[in-house]
């Protein structure tokens, strides 16, 4: 009987009494256990807890959660003039985020930067300004990068033959940053004289719902309208009010716009009187050899 009680405690592993126990090699020698706390001188926990305070503090250096960090992109269009009296417009940078600044001139085509001077530069003893640069020579655009927080200045640009400077605000902290702001001068650029067709139709400057449908946004207050006799991804309409508006990349012939304004890569908006009771406008379009007509369900 005892042999089989004895066979089951070793089939467990169970300590047979009167046999030795394994001991800690750190209670047994006094050594290793010195060499133990020279080598990992914290326990698990303690481990654990300076990874998470680590973690904690790039997180913090790096600016996560920080609002000078947590930002949205911007995709906006400015107005600008060379006439005296101008508000400055204000361009929202933030850290690790270019914001770029695109140049137009009145007939949507770009207008490339001579020039460019910086209020609050950045250097390697003070990276608390910004820096200004061009990334395409001879191009329209300039780019511009904060290191510092909370950095403020001036900006001015120097477009090429334009007959005086355009001036910009720097602004940080504001949650967002121009990520594409389209700079459109109302001017034409030298050697970008207007076509006759396109001097004959006004301006309208600063008009809001133009501006959406230009981005291919309706505005509240206006309708999209059906279209045929071209790809709605070149031709657009909307109707609000009494007026009946069209976005496309050719010039209208016929109705003549009562007004127009224009975008980057020659897309323009015209407002036409809806002048049919039928509810289908005929609108002829210089479509290049010949002209085409586009048929715009207005009702």
């Amino acid at each position: 009987m005892r042999s089989v009680a004895l066979t089951m405690i070793a089939v467990l592993g169970l300590p047979i009494a009167g046999q030795a126990q394994a001991t800690d090699p750190g209670q047994a020698d006094p050594a290793y256990a010195a060499a133990l706390r020279s080598a990992i001188p914290f326990t698990p926990d303690q481990v654990t807890d300076l990874m998470n305070r680590f973690n904690s503090d790039q997180r913090a250096r790096a600016g996560v959660g920080s609002p000078a960090t947590l930002v949205s992109a911007l995709n906006r269009r400015v107005n600008m003039s060379f006439a005296p009296g101008g508000v400055t417009p204000i361009v929202q940078a933030a850290v690790g985020y270019p914001a770029t600044l695109s140049f137009f001139d009145r007939s949507g085509r770009p207008w490339p930067v001579a020039g460019d001077s910086n209020g609050n530069p950045s250097t390697d003893t003070d990276p608390s300004g910004f820096t200004v640069r061009r990334p395409i020579a001879n191009g329209n655009t300039v780019q511009v990068t904060v290191r510092g927080t909370f950095p403020r200045g001036g900006l001015v640009v120097y477009l090429e033959g334009a007959p005086a400077p355009l001036t910009f605000q720097i602004v940080t902290g504001t949650g967002a940053y121009d990520a594409r702001a389209a700079v459109h001068v109302s001017s034409y650029r030298p050697g970008a004289e207007p076509t006759e067709v396109d001097s004959a139709i006004p301006v309208d400057s600063g008009d809001a719902g133009m501006e959406a449908m230009l981005q291919g946004i309706t505005p509240a207050g206006a309708r999209a309208l059906a279209i045929s006799g071209a790809s709605p991804d070149e031709v657009r309409a909307w109707r609000s009010g009494g007026d009946l508006f069209v976005r496309s990349p050719y010039p209208i012939l016929a109705p003549e716009p009562t007004g127009q304004m224009s975008a980057e890569g020659g897309i323009r908006i015209y407002r036409l009187p809806i002048n049919t009771a039928t509810g289908d406008m005929a609108i002829s379009m210089a479509t290049g050899a010949r002209n085409s007509i586009v048929r715009v369900r207005t009702n």
